[in-house]
């Protein structure tokens, strides 16, 4: 129930719908308000801009990114609460345009979270090979992550199977 009741109340703040709907007028408007200065707003409304940044993300809106970049966003703030950043979503949801755009922006594809996770992590974890090979291209550390645990993650890619391994 309360899930319900969060999601009725994310979906009325104006950053996040204007978000959602691809409405990049009223995202520049928005953004350009102090209310909305990542750095200088209530802990409430820093939820409500994390959440519209992931909605960004998650659907691939690239103007929308464009746009929260243009307005001085970090792109290494975590943007998750086990401190992922928006490479991570993007990896995670195969969305390789917002990814191009991270790193074009000086997004560290290093990036370790705090269970020493990277992108390559999230984009395997989520089935995403495009995001795996993406990131390699662009010359992720493979052997970045710690060496408590070795795992193998099996990607399907048609027409071969791959398994990129790593250590966690």
């Amino acid at each position: 129930m309360l899930d319900r009741q969060l999601l009725r109340f994310i979906s009325t703040q104006p950053l996040w719908k204007a978000c959602k709907e691809n409405d990049l007028d009223t995202l520049d408007a928005l953004l350009s308000t102090q209310h909305y200065n990542f750095h200088e707003c209530l802990p409430v409304v820093r939820g409500q801009f994390l959440d519209a940044i992931k909605v960004v993300l998650i659907r691939g809106y690239i103007s929308c990114l464009e746009l929260f970049l243009k307005h001085g966003v970090d792109v290494d703030l975590p943007i998750m609460p086990c401190g992922s950043t928006a490479l991570f979503v993007a990896a995670a949801n195969g969305r390789v345009d917002c990814m191009e755009l991270l790193i074009r922006n000086n997004a560290n594809i290093n990036f370790t979270n705090k269970y020493h996770e990277t992108p390559l992590f999230a984009a395997c974890e989520s089935g995403q090979p495009k995001s795996v090979q993406f990131l390699i291209d662009k010359g992720l550390d493979v052997n970045k992550q710690s060496t408590l645990i070795r795992e193998e993650i099996r990607l399907t890619s048609p027409p071969q199977k791959k398994i990129y391994k790593y250590e966690r």
